[in-house]
């Protein structure tokens, strides 16, 4: 078979199609075909540069209206919208820092190219300081059912002769549903990400937050099914300790959209007005504290674990973040009584029914119940953890609790 040699006079695009998925162990495999293409539709392409320095802006998503096709920026902030067929497009354009643009009624021809260069306006920086108070559950009044649960692990700190020193870390976890758009072979009602972010002035910025699926629940459960696939980019932008705006951007599916960021809950032992927010010690009642609050895992199933938060003496809210028997992303949530060193949890709830992003309708979310959760801690690092689910598939069990955060100044270190 002889070798096939390109047109140096032509342009060419690799296309990668994912295959049907197959399901083995508790994920999702799939065969990749590569295949090389000429095109023969029309194109926009251009480059796309910082307003203030002309910098070119790496990894703004591009995404045409009719919904042709996505596209990335790259490191020189160049980029090109292929296969495209004649007539008028939208062209929307999202990056992280900065302002959406979005350029209307650009045309296009077969076999040609309608060049668009364009620059984004960095977003305005407010007078606010993100503080450690800022820790708690938030999400968006128009969104009701899914939300954001953000810790402060540190703030930015300053070099001797006052400029900035080191960006502050942020965990982020985003309880939502699947994207309009599924992998092959995918399934699922629920969706969960988690990102580690830098903290700077007003905004939290959390890089490639991942997208985890595949373990399993209770007895099935298997760390090394766990995938943790890269979902994309989203920031925090506060105006004030409880409020300010969210943006994203997303693979296809999930895209690229803005939300209001209101607070729901605050942390127990923390005041918006102590100082530049940091916490304050607060005075314990019961056994457990402020200082339980934060991430927790049992370590022998890495890849799932709970979100506690200590709302007051005798109250606690507690999101598990884990997967279905299936291995397809789940979370269910619950508010606990505290009594000495136990938080039981009643009747968490699992929602489900409603989907990602533009078509989010909080009156399809069914909260189903899920059943019982109780942890007892024998310390402010370790304990275990009992439940009894009413959703057959998730069964009943014990696991160990072991910490993965803290929250600065809560007492725990």
């Amino acid at each position: 078979m002889p070798l096939w040699k390109p047109d140096e006079e032509k342009v060419y695009y690799l296309c990668a199609r994912q295959s049907d998925g197959s399901v083995a162990g508790g994920g999702t495999q799939y065969d990749v075909d590569v295949s090389i293409i000429e095109p023969d539709g029309g194109r926009i392409a251009g480059v796309v540069t910082d307003a203030q320095n002309g910098s070119g802006i790496e990894l703004a998503l591009f995404q045409t209206d009719p919904p042709t096709s996505f596209r990335w920026s790259t490191a020189d902030g160049e980029y090109a919208m292929v296969n495209l067929g004649p007539g008028f497009y939208d062209l929307q354009v999202d990056a992280m820092g900065y302002e959406t643009r979005l350029i209307t009624n650009i045309e296009v021809v077969l076999g040609e190219e309608t060049r668009v260069n364009l620059t984004l306006p960095p977003k305005s920086q407010s007078a606010f300081n993100v503080a450690a108070a800022q820790s708690g559950s938030y999400f968006d009044s128009s969104h009701n059912g899914e939300g954001w649960l953000l810790e402060i692990l540190s703030l930015p700190t300053l070099k001797d002769d006052g400029s900035k020193g080191a960006p502050g870390l942020a965990l982020a976890y985003w309880f939502t549903y699947p994207g309009s758009q599924l992998a092959k072979g995918q399934v699922a009602d629920q969706a969960w990400l988690v990102g580690v972010g830098e903290v700077e002035d007003d905004v939290i910025t959390f890089r490639n937050v991942i997208a985890p699926r595949g373990g399993g629940f209770g007895p099935g459960f298997d760390p090394a099914n766990v995938t943790r696939g890269i979902w994309g980019d989203f920031e925090f932008r506060f105006n004030g300790c409880n409020s300010g705006t969210m943006s994203y951007i997303g693979p296809p599916g999930f895209g690229a959209g803005n939300l209001n960021l209101e607070r729901i809950t605050g942390l127990a032992g923390q005041s918006c007005g102590a100082g530049k927010g940091m916490s304050v010690q607060a005075i314990k009642v019961s056994s457990i504290g402020p200082e339980i609050s934060g991430s927790w895992f049992d370590p022998s199933h890495d890849g799932e674990g709970w979100l506690i938060e200590i709302l007051s003496d005798d109250l606690a809210l507690v999101y598990w973040f884990s997967y279905d028997a299936d291995g397809n992303p789940a979370w269910w949530v619950g508010v606990g009584t505290i009594n000495g060193k136990t938080i039981t949890i009643e009747e968490a709830e699992l929602p489900a029914g409603t989907v990602f992003g533009s078509n989010f309708d909080a009156d399809d979310i069914n909260h189903l119940p899920w059943g019982q959760m109780v942890f007892t801690f024998d310390s402010c690092t370790s304990g275990t953890m009992s439940y009894q689910s009413a959703i057959g598939e998730f069964g009943s069990g014990t696991l160990d609790l072991r910490r993965i955060t803290s929250i600065p100044g809560l007492g725990c270190n």
